[in-house]
């Protein structure tokens, strides 16, 4: 399994995550486990380090990618970089827009927590 790390600064951090032989590049019994095992770990340390994981691949002349964590987060780019940079966009306007609609049903008298993960 080949694995990339892409880290961003800022007010969210990615760990993007390529897992070559699942497009057909090698994939076996064994690299699947192996893949498991690594998403799982990494899942939880991802989780305390406030990270989401981009799963990202190439199609053609296209990259094509998905935030694992966030439904309806995905993009499509010619570059990896620029890819990377809409999924952070796309995370970002998902999650603003979901605190305007959680605002919105609060409606009043209400209180806001952070909560560490």
């Amino acid at each position: 399994m080949e694995m990339i790390e892409a880290v961003f600064t800022g007010s969210l951090l990615f760990s993007c995550q390529v897992a070559m032989g699942a497009w057909g590049l090698g994939y076996d019994g064994a690299s699947q486990k192996k893949a498991r095992t690594l998403s799982s770990q990494s899942t939880k340390r991802k989780t305390m380090k406030g990270e989401l994981t981009a799963i990202v691949k190439k199609d053609g002349d296209w990259w094509l990618g998905w935030i694992e964590e966030i439904p309806g987060a995905n993009a499509q780019e010619r570059t990896k970089d620029e890819l990377l940079l809409s999924l952070r966009e796309a995370v970002i306007d998902i999650l603003e827009l979901r605190a305007e609609e959680a605002y919105k049903h609060a409606d009043k008298d209400f209180e806001t927590i952070p909560l560490a993960l």
